[in-house]
Order: structure tokens, then C-alpha cells, then sequence
């Protein structure tokens, strides 16, 4: 049994070396563990890739706001579902035989998230259109604890007094009137530190941003790395550190 199991890891790892230039590093130690049967979650990229220099270009000939972010969606829309028609087509039929989930297209990056077994990642390797297959590997970064407004500022942490920031306020500048756009894993909305420094997004977005992962207006952080991000951008001290560098900014 240990031999034929140690044959199977051989063989697992000769494939992969041939797979390897589009493998994950973090994926090909994942699939050493993983059984046959179980599927793992990956984000696939593909090789051809929107030149976003030409793409602001064509942007720029429409007038409004509103209209080059309606250009910008559709024409990314269009180049990933003419790119991944064949892949698509593929794994529908690997979808069909159970080895791989539905895949979520992710448009904006002309990649795609699901869930695969080994079996076909490795055939998924082969292909001459895809760029890397990547472990979607997930971190939760901050606790569940709620946090409470402390009744003093303790500190000013180490990141604002590296870039001076602070001595910028002095002078009046503490990013008002600065829309900063956090693309991450949502953010806690009801943070002390940031629940006054949010961008109003009126009726179509009632909790500040949208959340691309499942589709819905409701971005609340469900990781913490995006809360984290969010608080070296504006966290204002509320909770008793001061880690924002732009203290008065709005958030998005």
C-alpha cells in the first residue's frame, strides 16, 4: 500500500513538472496534499489581457462619468466572454463530470474562480491560453471582537509617522474631499474608526460600495484584510490608534 501510494505521489509530481510554468507554486504544494476526490479552489488567468492604456484612450471619447464607466464594463464584459468561450466550453464538460464547479467569471481581470480536483488542474495545465492557475488561498486577518471607542487617542502607529503624515495635518491637509477606492474583501462599515468617513452612495448603494464576490450591494468584510486596508487609509482613532493617513477621507 505505502508503495503504490509513493508511485501515485511520483507520478502526481512528474505531471505537475510538466504543468509546472503554469501552476501556482502555492497550488502544486496544495495538490501534494490533497486527495484525488477533493476539490480545490482557483482563480485561472488567462493569457490575453486588455491593454488598459488603449482601453482609457477609447474611454476618454465619452463625455460623462456615468458613460465611460458603461464603456468600460461592456468592452471588458465582451473581450472575456470571446476569450474564455473555448476554455468555458471545456469546462462545462468537466462540470458535467463532477471534477470541477460552476465557474464565476471575473471579467475585470479576464480570470475566472471555481473549484477543481487535481485531475483537471492538470488538464486545465496544459492548455496554451491560460497564464496561471492559482490557489485561492484564504486568510482571516482580524478577530470577530467588537471594538469600542476608546476615550483617548493611545498612539499614532508607525505607518503614518513613517510617511510624515501627521505633519501634514498641521498644515490642514487630512484628505478632504478625497474619494479613495478600496478593492479588497469588503470592509466593516460599522468599525468605530471608519463608520464616519464613508462615501455616500445614496439609494443604489446604501452600504457605501458593492461587493463583486456575490454580487450584491452589501460589501461588509468578511476576512478582515479589506477592514485592515481600510483603516491604514482613514481610521481616524476612534478605537484609540490613529492609522489612517487620510483621516478625513471619504471611503468607497
Amino acid at each position: 500500500m505505502k508503495r503504490i501510494a509513493l508511485i501515485s505521489i511520483l507520478l502526481l509530481a512528474c505531471m505537475m513538472g510538466f504543468a509546472q510554468g503554469c501552476l501556482d507554486p502555492l497550488l502544486s504544494q496544495e495538490m501534494t496534499r490533497r486527495s484525488d476526490d477533493e476539490q480545490i479552489e482557483v482563480v485561472v488567468l488567462m493569457k490575453a489581457q486588455y491593454d488598459r492604456s488603449q482601453l482609457c484612450r477609447r474611454a476618454d471619447y465619452f463625455p460623462s462619468r456615468a458613460e465611460r464607466r458603461e464603456f468600460v464594463i461592456n468592452e471588458l464584459k465582451a473581450f472575456t466572454e470571446a476569450l474564455q468561450y473555448d476554455l468555458k466550453r471545456v469546462l462545462s464538460e468537466m462540470e458535467r463530470q463532477q471534477i470541477v464547479t460552476t465557474p464565476k467569471v471575473l471579467w475585470m481581470s479576464n480570470a475566472l474562480y471555481f473549484k477543481a480536483t487535481k485531475a483537471a488542474i492538470l488538464d486545465l495545465a496544459s492548455r496554451n491560453d491560460i497564464s496561471i492557475i492559482s490557489f485561492n488561498q484564504k486568510h482571516y486577518c482580524l478577530g470577530d471582537d467588537t471594538i469600542e471607542p476608546a476615550s483617548a487617542t493611545r498612539e499614532i502607529t508607525p505607518n503614518v509617522l513613517k510617511v510624515r503624515a501627521n505633519e501634514v495635518w498641521q498644515l490642514g491637509y487630512r484628505g478632504q474631499g478625497v474619494v479613495v477606492a478600496v478593492i479588497d474583501t469588503g470592509v466593516n462599515y460599522e468599525h468605530v474608526d471608519l463608520a464616519d468617513h464613508l462615501w455616500d452612495g445614496g439609494s443604489e448603494f446604501p452600504h457605501h460600495g458593492y461587493d463583486v464576490y456575490n454580487n450584491d450591494n452589501d460589501p461588509m468584510d468578511d476576512m478582515g484584510h479589506g477592514t485592515h486596508c481600510a483603516g491604514t487609509v482613514c481610521g481616524d482613532g476612534t478605537a484609540g490608534s490613529q492609522t489612517g493617513r487620510q483621516p478625513a477621507s471619504p471611503l468607497a
